[in-house]
């Protein structure tokens, strides 16, 4: 199936801000329910082991995607770890409330930090999960570049495909926003009135759930992308998808030799 970089609300810089923080916590809460933490665990343990790392820069974090759940396991193994999260548009009060999940380990950047630009004082392990399709090819090669011109590992990671299944998946996301949305916690006003009032949630969530279905890419276009980057030769990547259990997890992951 091509791919089709098509409009999502989500990236837009005019859209309220509102409405995106209530779609952000919504994925966080769909990522940590169904546990697709858990196949990243011994990928992101044994990334921190080869490049002597215990820092992970978690970039585009959204709501905090798998953090409440990926941090505390991944101090079981690492003692010192600590996870700073960031974003374009960070929806700081769901960002905080992740911290408080751990809060010895994970900290909140509250300015906007781009992930094609991040800044010098960041140094660490870089993450990014449920984002890179929200990049056009060109910015995509930028991530990498940026993380490779600063000699530091990245590991990034989809939890959808761009196939029909996954397409009617999203279709039919509306039925699990309304099943759902009641159990995320802090309680919202605005979320019971966007969510089952106005349903504007559950549109935008299955507008852009489709569109992030027809935009992710293959580990075949983002080895190509990568293959462009003269300096992508000084790194080891591991970039592939593969079934873990209900979920068929893609990555691309690259450390420094």
């Amino acid at each position: 199936m091509k791919r089709y970089h098509l409009f999502e609300w989500e990236d837009q810089a005019w859209f309220p801000s509102r409405l995106r923080d209530l779609m952000t916590d919504y994925l966080r809460h769909v990522t940590v329910l169904f546990k697709m933490h858990e196949p990243i665990v011994p990928i992101l343990d044994q990334t921190l082991k080869a490049t002597n790392s215990d820092t992970i820069i978690d970039l585009a974090s959204g709501g905090g995607g798998p953090w409440p759940a990926l941090a505390p396991a991944l101090r079981d193994i690492h003692p010192n770890l600590k996870v700073v999260l960031t974003d374009l548009y960070p929806n700081v009060k769901a960002l905080e409330a992740v911290r408080q999940t751990a809060p010895d380990v994970i900290e909140v950047r509250k300015e906007s930090i781009d992930a094609l630009h991040v800044p010098d004082d960041l140094p660490g392990l870089r993450t990014q999960f449920l984002s890179l399709h929200h990049f056009e090819p060109a910015h995509v090669k930028l991530i990498f570049q940026n993380a490779i011109t600063a000699r530091q590992p990245i590991a990034v990671f989809e939890f959808q495909q761009r196939t029909p299944a996954h397409i009617l998946q999203f279709a039919l996301s509306p039925i699990f926003v309304q099943l759902l949305s009641f159990m995320i916690r802090p309680f919202s006003v605005a979320r019971l009135l966007f969510t089952y009032g106005l349903p504007l949630v559950s549109f935008f969530v299955m507008w852009d759930g489709i569109v992030s279905a027809l935009r992710t890419y293959t580990p075949d276009e983002v080895r190509a992308i990568i293959t462009t980057i003269p300096e992508a030769n000084l790194y080891d990547w591991d970039i592939r998808a593969e079934k873990a259990g209900q979920v068929t997890v893609f990555r691309a992951v690259g450390t420094p030799r």
